[in-house]
């Protein structure tokens, strides 16, 4: 940067020519006003049934006189635009964000851009245009670019431009469907388009996330064929497929192979996985890929349970007890199996779990679940997810009662011909419980307390949050009264009778309980918490 001549005070300038520009500002703005309003006139004036015959010379001199100024009324609007952008630029240079050190603007920028342009288009990219300074930093920064996101929707060319930047160092592949793939386009073509852009990239990539749609499924088999056989074991960290939309369940290696086993490079990729999230792929039960894991999530749900796929007890025994470091687990319509003349495995200890979620599980199969599964015995937080079915007892209830829970989503078995949530005697077990989701339930005045069951301790539920309920007054007050609940959200409710609104509930509940906080609101904060999905 150039020295300035002493005679000119920076500050004393800038004041000047602010002042100027506000002045003029305020001169355009009181010119635009009048020009809208001439324009104004003369739309209506062009609407006057004045008969084309009569009129018509005056309105073609009109219409020639109108011709002669749109070209430069719209380069007047680009000038404008142009000095607008070019004060944006100046004034984005001086904010306190702008001249914050590389590293900590480095470090904004990390924790604030999404991994994946799928989910929010709001990207790295954005960062490098907002103006020289953030431009500078966020290209020459190979961690803002190492999410990478290819798919037929994002143009090839941005997703090879993202993989230039990233300098050679490890990457997370996001990989897609688009929604409508171009008709020319078939499954072949997008599975090579796909391996040709990541190809001179694969022995640095550390996650694959797939995405994909019934006409796209190829894109499993393909991209999975590339990273295991050529990828590094030592970067290996992370796999996710996604089958949103998909009616059954696909395995890999596909049945294609005929058998032939994965070559050795393919089992050490496998084995150095630390989180594995498959929605309706399976791979072998026996595969290196369910060691040493931190995160497990299976989702097999479709139509017909009985087309999901059967595990044997020991062999998920196995899994669990070869991931002692499992910090989430999470299993759906998932069917286990176990012989009667086996004798039971050993329980598995899981220390450091944090997150259980257990969805679309049949009684049969819950039971057996529960036996090998044993929790930590004084966790500083475990959250759980279920679709329990109405009454909870048994060995679910016990399981609860003991679990050490802090956090409890239960979701409506579909299928549970109760509707109404008429049991909660064994929540005033769960002494450790601090928040509470209940999903799709009917709360009404059927709720039942057994209160034979209470403990003698004080009891409460400092939070309590109702998703997609069917509501009464009469209800929320016993729930309010049993569970001692201190703060109640009812997101996307509605109420079970005519004659209650829902906006009115807070206010006639506040009567009641007025040390309660209570809040109603037209959506759900779902998303917010990991355990509160019923699918993967």
């Amino acid at each position: 940067m150039g020295y300035l001549p002493s005679s000119i005070d920076p500050p004393s300038e800038l004041r000047s020519a602010l002042d100027e520009w506000k002045a003029w500002r305020t001169q355009l703005a009181t010119t635009v006003k009048s020009y809208q309003a001439a324009c104004t006139t003369l739309h209506t004036v062009f609407k006057l049934p004045l008969g084309r015959c009569r009129g018509y010379s005056i309105f073609a001199e009109a219409i020639a006189a109108i011709d002669a100024e749109l070209g430069s009324l719209a380069a007047e609007e680009r000038s404008l635009l142009g000095s607008r952008m070019s004060i944006l630029a100046a004034r984005n240079e001086w904010v306190r964000m702008s001249v914050l050190p590389p590293e900590i603007l480095i470090r904004i920028f990390q924790v604030s851009t999404p991994y994946c342009a799928r989910e929010d288009r709001t990207s790295y990219q954005n960062f490098a245009g907002v103006c020289r300074y953030w431009r500078e930093i966020a290209i020459h920064e190979p961690s803002l670019w190492n999410h990478v996101d290819i798919a037929t929707d994002i143009s090839e060319e941005l997703s090879k431009m993202a993989l230039e930047r990233t300098n050679k160092s490890p990457i997370h592949v996001h990989i897609h469907a688009s929604r409508s793939r171009a008709p020319a386009v078939n499954s072949e073509q997008e599975v090579a388009r796909v391996t040709t852009i990541l190809s001179p990239h694969v022995h640095r990539i550390c996650s694959v996330g797939l995405l994909t749609r019934p006409p796209s499924e190829a894109l499993i088999a393909g991209i999975l064929d590339l990273w295991l056989k050529r990828g590094s074991p030592e970067l290996a960290r992370s796999l996710i497929i996604r089958r949103p939309h998909a009616m059954s369940t696909i395995p890999y290696p596909p049945q294609s192979w005929n058998g032939s086993s994965l070559c050795e490079n393919s089992k050490l990729m496998l084995a150095a996985l630390q989180e594995l999230e498959l929605q309706r792929t399976k791979i072998d039960w026996d595969s290196s890929a369910y060691r040493g894991l931190v995160n497990l999530q299976l989702s097999f749900k479709v139509d017909d349970d009985d087309l999901s796929p059967s595990i044997h007890l020991r062999q998920l025994a196995n899994i669990l007890s070869s991931s002692p470091l499992l910090s989430t687990l999470k299993l759906g319509t998932l069917r286990i199996e176990h012989p009667e003349d086996d004798p039971y495995p050993e329980p598995v200890r899981l220390k450091s779990l944090r997150d259980l979620s257990i969805f679309y599980i049949g009684e049969a199969s819950l039971e057996l679940l529960l036996r090998i599964i044993t929790l930590p015995e004084t966790p500083a937080e475990l959250r759980i997810g279920l679709t329990p079915r109405d009454p909870i007892e048994n060995a679910l209830g016990q399981f609860l009662s003991l679990s050490g829970a802090t956090d409890l989503y239960m979701y409506k078995w579909p299928k549970n011909p109760q509707s109404a949530f008429a049991q909660l005697s064994f929540l005033k077990s769960m002494s450790r419980l601090r928040m509470l989701v209940l999903d799709n339930y009917t709360i009404d005045n059927s709720l039942v307390i057994r209160t034979e069951t209470v403990p003698p301790v004080p009891f409460r539920i400092p939070r309590v949050i109702l998703l997609d309920c069917n509501v009464s007054l009469a209800g929320l007050e016993l729930l309010t009264a049993e569970l001692c609940i201190q703060e109640l959200r009812i997101e996307k409710c509605q109420t079970t009778r005519n004659d209650e609104n829902i906006r009115d509930i807070p206010i006639r509940l506040g009567e009641i309980y007025p040390e309660a906080g209570i809040v109603v609101a037209s959506t759900d904060s779902r998303e917010n918490w990991s355990y509160c999905s019923a699918d993967v």
